[in-house]
């Protein structure tokens, strides 16, 4: 299976989106390689930058893990959560939309044939590569915007980014919370066995959506 336009370009934005790393780390923007925004002057305004930064991770390098860490030590478990649903769900939104704005110079760069495919492997693959992949670095993002550039239905990316988000973001908010506490073990071994029940709950509900 050929493919080689949609593979081209998924190698270049994986590549772009490396190049940002590199050029924040050359820059030194201070926002981004910083966690001055947990100083902020109240929880709710530490939530809106978090947020904020998650969201910016579409196309910027953003430590998103360790902010949703900070948002659960900061906010606990249930408001660190939901924080960091938010951001992180943003941000795919954002990657996709992006994706949909590039999607009419990609189909003049590849063959009907190619479209048809990928349009088929989409149908049958996309919303199960939108879940596993949020909680990977630059393959999140770049799953993302090529699902956008795609074509894949906003129902389907919506619910698949939900599944990959949700456990994750609750993930991270125990975690961030059993450090404030000091209680870093037992978030440690509570953590995995929420992200475990939570993953399976989502995921037997999300399957009759998908496939409706």
């Amino acid at each position: 299976m050929r493919m080689n336009g949609y593979i081209v370009a998924t190698l270049l934005v994986a590549i772009s989106m490396l190049s940002m790393f590199g050029l924040v780390s050359v820059l030194d923007v201070e926002v981004l390689t910083t966690d001055g925004w947990v100083y902020a002057r109240s929880p709710a305004m530490a939530a809106l930058l978090g947020g904020a930064l998650l969201m910016a991770d579409a196309f910027l390098p953003v430590p998103s893990s360790l902010l949703q860490i900070a948002l659960g030590a900061l906010l606990g478990p249930w408001a660190g959560s939901l924080a960091g649903f938010a951001g992180t769900s943003g941000s795919a939104i954002l990657a996709a939309w992006i994706g949909r704005c590039g999607s009419p110079l990609l189909a003049r760069c590849v063959e009907p044939d190619d479209q048809m495919r990928a349009a088929a492997l989409m149908d049958r693959w996309g919303v199960y590569a939108i879940a596993l992949t949020r909680p990977i670095p630059v393959v999140a993002e770049t799953t993302a915007v090529m699902a956008g550039a795609m074509g894949m239905p906003w129902r389907g990316f919506l619910v698949s980014m939900a599944v990959g988000n949700l456990p994750v973001a609750m993930l991270y908010a125990v975690l961030g919370d059993a450090v404030r506490r000091g209680d870093m073990l037992v978030g440690i071994l509570i953590a995995p066995v929420l992200l475990v029940i939570a993953v399976f709950i989502y995921w037997s509900r999300a399957r009759r959506w998908w496939t409706s």
